[in-house]
C-alpha cells in the first residue's frame, strides 16, 4: 500500500524511493519484535527488498542515490539503537547497524558525483569516511559493547580495502597504504579488539601491507639492489647512474614505520605495577621467564622497531633528493652498520632483534657494493666497516657475532689496502700492501689467541688467504719469491709470541722454511739454474730439521721416518744424473763430492747410533765405489781385474769362518741401531 501512495497522489518520482525507505524502516522495527526466528528472517528480507527498490528507484539520479544510501546510513544506525531491548532486537540490529555504516561510503561518493566533483576527491573524501568508521567503531565499542565486533568489522574491511578504492585517484596509492596502517593501529586500543586480541586487526592489516611493499619496491631496489651493478665496473672512477626515487614512498615508508612502531607499544606488555593484582603480575614474569624472553624497557623496543625503518629512509631520501654520488651508498652502509653493530652489543636475543640485524645486513651490504666504483669511496666505506668490526670484535654480545666482526674486519682491512696499492699504482710492488695488511692481521690473530683462543681462527685463515692473493698478485717471478721471503718473516716473528708451546712454534718455523725453500726454487727457476742439488740440498735441509724436531718431540721415534726423507732428498737426484750422465760429461766432481757426504753420513750415524744414516750413508758409499770400479775396469789391462778377484777369492776362502762371524757382528751392530 505505502509504495502506491506516490502514483495515486501523483508525486514526484523520487517520493517512491522516500515510500520505499519509510516501509523498510517499519519492516525492519516490526522484525526485531518478532516471536519466532522464522517471522524475523522474513520481515527483514522485506525490508532488504525496499530498500533495494528505493536504491533502484534513484539509481536515474546520483544525488537521489546518494539520499537515499543517507537514509540507509540513518536507518540502519537508529534502528539498531532502538531496537536493542527487542526478542530479536540484538541480531537485527546488528544486521542494520553493518548496512548502515557500510553505506557511508558509497552514500559520500555518490554525493561529491552529484556535486560534480572529481575522482580525486571523491577518494580523499573516502579516506575521511574510514577515519569516521574507525571513530565510530570505537564509539560503538564503548557505548554498546554488544555491537562493537560488527562494527569493527565494517571499519577494518573497509580501512584494509583502501588501497583498491583509491586507484581512480590521482593520489600515489601508497599514500593510502600508509594511512590503512595507521588506521588500523588506531583501531588497537578499542575495547573489542582488547577482548578479541590485536590478530583480528592485524592479521587483515597484511592486504595493505603487502601492497605498500608492492608499490614501494622498485624505490627501495634502488637503495638495496642497484647499487650492485657498480661491482661490474670496479673503481672506473666514473659515478654509476642512480635511478630517481619518489617522494611517496619515502613518506609513505616513514608513516609505515611509526605505525609498526606504535603497534610494537600497544602490544608490549604492562609493566606490573600496572597489572590489575599481583598474582597477575607474577603469572606475567613467571610467563616471560619460560619464553626465554627478557623484558625490556619500551624505549629499547621502539628503538629495534624502528631501526630498520630509519636506516632505509636515510639514504632513501638521499636518493629522492638526487644527492651526487657516492652519498646514497655511504649512507646506506653507515646506517645498516649501525644497525648491525647495535644488534651485535645486545646480549638478549629476540627475532626483532635478529629482523633488524639482517635488514641492517643488507642494507650495509649494498652500501658497500655502491660503493666500489671509486677508489676514495672504496677506501672509505671498507675503512668504516674495519671500525665497526673492530667494535663488534671487541665488545660484542656473542661469541658468533665477536668473530664474525673479527672476520669482516680483517677482509676489510685486506681490502682497503689492495685498494690503496691499486691507488697509489706501485707497479710490480702492488702485492706488498695487501702483505701488509695479512701482517697486521696476523698480529691480532696472535693478539686474539692469548685472549680470547676461540675467536682467533677467523683471522688466522683471513691473513695467510690474503698472503695467498699476495702472491697471486705478483707478476712475476722475483717478485713471488719476495713476497714468499716476506711472509716467511712474518711467520717467524708470530713464531716468537710469548707462552707460545713448542709445537705452535714449530710448526711456524717449518711453514717459514717451506717458503723461503720455495721461494728459492722460484729464484733458481727464473735464471736457468740446472744443477739438481741447488734445488734438493734445500729441502734436505728443510726435511733433515723436521726430523730433528720430531725425534725431540718422541724419542721413541724410528730414524727411518725422521730421517728418511732428508737423506733420499740429499743422496737419490745425485745418484740419478751420476747414473744417467753421459760419457762425455763424467761428473768427477759431483762423485767426489758424493763420495764424501756418504762418508760424513756414515760417521755421523755412527756416532750418533742412527739406523738409517748409518745405511743409506753405507749404501752409497758401496754404490759410488762400485761406480767407480766400473769406470777403472776399462783403464787397466784386462788380466788385471783376473789376478785381483783370484787372489781376493783365496783370500776369502781361508777367512770364510771369520768373515762370517764379522757378517753376524756387523748385522747385530746395525740392527741394535736406532
Amino acid at each position: 500500500m505505502g509504495l502506491l501512495v506516490p502514483a495515486s497522489f501523483g508525486l514526484v518520482w523520487w517520493s517512491a524511493a522516500v515510500a520505499g525507505m519509510l516501509v523498510a524502516a517499519v519492516a525492519l522495527g516490526r522484525a526485531a519484535w518478532s516471536r519466532t526466528p522464522t517471522e524475523s528472517v522474513f520481515r527483514v528480507l522485506l525490508s532488504g527488498a525496499f530498500v533495494s527498490y528505493a536504491v533502484l528507484i534513484g539509481a536515474g539520479r546520483a544525488e537521489v542515490v546518494a539520499a537515499v544510501l543517507g537514509s540507509v546510513v540513518l536507518l540502519g544506525v537508529g534502528v539498531a539503537l532502538a531496537v536493542r531491548a527487542g526478542a530479536r532486537g540484538r541480531d537485527v540490529g546488528a544486521g542494520s547497524l553493518v548496512v548502515g555504516l557500510v553505506a557511508l561510503g558509497p552514500a559520500v561518493w555518490l554525493g561529491l558525483l552529484a556535486a560534480d566533483a572529481d575522482v580525486t576527491t571523491q577518494v580523499r573524501a573516502s579516506l575521511l569516511v574510514a577515519v569516521v568508521l574507525c571513530l565510530v567503531a570505537h564509539l560503538i565499542a564503548r557505548a554498546v559493547p554488544g555491537y562493537g565486533f560488527y562494527a569493527l568489522g565494517v571499519a577494518v574491511a573497509v580501512v584494509v580495502s583502501a588501497p583498491l578504492w583509491s586507484l581512480p585517484g590521482s593520489d600515489p596509492v601508497v599514500y593510502y597504504a600508509a594511512a590503512a596502517l595507521v588506521l588500523v593501529v588506531a583501531l588497537m586500543p578499542a575495547p573489542t579488539v582488547r577482548a578479541n586480541g590485536p590478530a583480528v586487526v592485524l592479521v587483515p592489516a597484511i592486504l595493505p601491507a603487502l601492497a605498500l611493499l608492492g608499490l614501494t619496491f622498485t624505490d627501495v631496489a634502488v637503495v638495496v639492489f642497484e647499487p650492485w651493478t657498480a661491482a661490474t665496473d670496479i673503481w672506473s672512477d666514473v659515478a654509476p647512474v642512480q635511478s630517481p626515487v619518489a617522494w611517496s614512498s619515502v613518506i609513505a615508508i616513514a608513516v609505515a614505520g611509526v605505525a609498526v612502531a606504535l603497534a610494537r607499544l600497544l602490544t608490549f606488555p604492562r609493566p606490573a605495577t600496572q597489572k590489575a593484582t599481583a598474582e597477575e603480575a607474577v603469572a606475567e614474569k613467571a610467563a616471560a621467564a619460560e619464553a626465554g624472553r627478557a623484558t625490556a624497557p619500551r624505549g629499547g623496543v621502539l628503538a629495534r622497531t624502528l631501526a630498520p625503518f630509519v636506516a632505509l629512509l636515510v639514504p632513501l631520501v638521499l636518493a629522492a633528493a638526487a644527492v651526487p654520488w657516492p652519498a646514497m651508498p655511504i649512507a646506506a652502509l653507515v646506517c645498516g652498520l649501525l644497525g648491525v653493530t647495535a644488534a651485535a652489543l645486545t646480549s638478549a636475543r629476540r627475532i626483532s632483534t635478529d629482523l633488524a640485524a639482517v635488514l641492517c645486513g643488507v642494507l650495509a651490504a649494498a652500501g658497500a657494493a655502491g660503493s666500489l666504483a671509486g677508489h676514495g669511496a672504496t677506501i672509505a666505506a671498507f675503512a668504516l666497516v674495519v671500525v665497526a668490526s673492530a667494535v663488534v670484535g671487541v665488545a660484542g654480545a656473542g661469541a658468533v657475532a665477536r668473530v664474525t666482526g673479527w672476520t669482516a674486519g680483517s677482509v676489510a682491512l685486506v681490502v682497503v689496502a689492495y685498494t690503496v696499492g691499486d691507488l697509489i699504482d706501485r707497479g710490480p710492488a702492488a702485492p706488498v700492501s695487501v702483505l701488509v695488511a695479512g701482517a697486521l692481521v696476523v698480529a691480532l690473530e696472535a693478539v686474539l689467541r692469548s685472549r680470547r683462543p676461540a675467536e682467533a681462527d677467523a683471522p688466522f685463515v683471513v691473513a695467510h688467504s690474503a698472503a695467498l692473493i699476495a702472491l697471486l698478485l705478483a707478476d712475476s717471478t722475483s717478485w713471488a719469491a719476495h713476497v714468499l721471503r716476506l711472509w716467511a718473516l712474518v711467520l717467524v716473528v708470530r713464531a716468537l709470541r710469548p707462552r707460545e708451546s713448542r709445537a705452535v712454534r714449530s710448526g711456524y718455523g717449518l711453514a717459514a722454511s717451506a717458503l723461503t725453500l720455495i721461494s728459492w726454487w722460484l729464484l733458481l727457476w727464473e735464471r736457468d739454474v740446472e744443477t739438481a742439488e741447488a734445488y734438493t740440498l734445500p729441502a734436505a735441509l728443510l726435511a733433515l730439521a723436521a726430523g730433528w724436531l720430531a725425534r725431540r718431540g718422541r724419542p721413541e721415534l724410528p730414524s727411518w721416518s725422521a730421517y728418511g726423507p732428508a737423506l733420499a732428498a740429499t743422496f737419490l737426484p745425485s745418484l740419478a744424473v751420476i747414473a744417467y750422465s753421459a760419457s762425455d760429461d763424467p761428473q768427477y766432481l759431483r762423485r767426489l763430492l758424493l763420495g764424501v757426504g756418504a762418508l760424513v753420513v756414515l760417521l755421523l750415524g755412527a756416532r750418533a747410533r742412527l739406523q738409517a744414516p748409518v745405511v743409506t750413508g753405507g749404501g752409497v758409499l758401496i754404490l759410488v765405489a762400485l761406480h767407480e770400479l766400473v769406470q777403472f775396469w776399462d783403464l787397466v789391462p784386462r788380466w788385471v781385474p783376473l789376478a785381483v778377484g783370484g787372489l781376493l777369492l783365496v783370500g776369502i776362502a781361508t777367512t770364510i769362518e771369520q768373515r762370517r762371524r764379522d757378517l753376524a757382528r756387523l748385522k747385530g751392530a746395525i740392527t741394535r741401531l736406532s
